[in-house]
């Protein structure tokens, strides 16, 4: 933890350039990867949320579990400087309510997901000798992935290009209780077939008045596979919301390092919903011993076992 926190200080704004501004000791400021007061705090609870603080050693200290952390400090990351911090998502920060029809709007939250995953991975490349050599090379993967998506998305921000990034966008009647904002590469579809593809997508999950939003959004015109899979899964949403439900679940659980959840929520949750939960958000830090074995229970373990879903809490 204490390299970690070393490598945090020591790092450049990822958007290094002419405009950033310094805060004093540091280059850059401890941000948010979810926004606090337009997301983290509609879900709160007295100002408190359920993380996993994966880069505090409370982490490791409670075996992986979730911990309650004020909003002030929930998934706080130092990645932007101060000036970027404000300008790349100033339309979904400080109480903005969100606008489906907003494209500049969408495309902050697409960059978002995508610029604390790669500030992950960088993170990540740093500890190549605490995992299996094969887990190493999916990393290198990732972050080779995650660089080129990075800079693909900056150019278009650079240019202004909103529309640049395509968006599904699912709305339900229903209200939850967490805030949900990744990007992932995903492995298996509704149908339990294998997605082909490199390409990445950005899921943003929250709540506003009485609906629920889920926002799937890609880089236009890069690839069919996931311009389908985000097509067929907005399909399911209106065919068989339950089914669709219980399968967002299950990714979001398994992908999301950044989840938020309401405290009373998370303790009214059976302990057999929430020992799943575990399972499920570590089964890859859980089975790393052949490739192949691990890819036949990583299918059989995500769409027929976990039971836990996070819109019936």
């Amino acid at each position: 933890m204490k390299k970690v926190k070393e490598l945090r200080e020591q790092n450049n704004c990822l958007f290094s350039n002419d405009i950033c501004e310094s805060n004093g000791k540091y280059k850059n400021e401890k941000n948010h990867a979810i926004a606090k007061s337009a997301l983290l705090k509609k879900i709160s609870h007295k100002n408190q949320v359920m993380v996993f603080a994966w880069e505090e050693r409370d982490f490791y200290k409670n075996n992986g579990k979730l911990s309650k952390r004020n909003i002030k400090n929930a998934n706080t990351y130092r990645v932007l400087c101060g000036k970027h911090d404000k300008l790349l998502f100033n339309e979904i920060e400080d109480g903005k309510k969100f606008d489906e029809h907003n494209s500049k709007q969408l495309f902050q939250f697409a960059f978002r997901s995508l610029i604390f995953e790669y500030s992950h991975s960088k993170i990540k490349s740093n500890f190549d000798d605490l995992v299996p050599d094969i887990f190493n090379k999916v990393a290198d993967a990732h972050l080779i992935y995650n660089t080129r998506n990075f800079e693909d998305f900056k150019e278009l921000y650079d240019a202004k290009r909103w529309d640049g990034v395509k968006h599904d966008i699912i709305k339900l009647k229903k209200q939850i209780s967490f805030v949900s904002s990744f990007y992932t590469r995903p492995i298996w579809k509704i149908n339990k077939m294998y997605l082909f593809s490199t390409q990445n997508i950005s899921i943003n999950i929250f709540p506003q008045d009485e609906y629920t939003f889920i926002i799937l959004s890609r880089i236009a015109n890069k690839s069919k596979s996931i311009d389908n899979y985000c097509k067929n899964l907005k399909k399911l949403a209106q065919k068989d919301e339950d089914k669709f439900l219980k399968y967002i679940s299950k990714l979001v659980i398994s992908s999301d390092k950044n989840i938020a959840i309401n405290p009373c929520s998370w303790e009214n949750t059976s302990k057999e919903n929430r020992e799943d939960f575990y399972k499920c958000a570590h089964f890859f830090s859980n089975n790393n011993s052949k490739v192949s074995k691990l890819l036949f229970k990583a299918i059989k373990y995500n769409f027929y076992s976990c039971k836990c879903n996070l819109f019936d809490m």
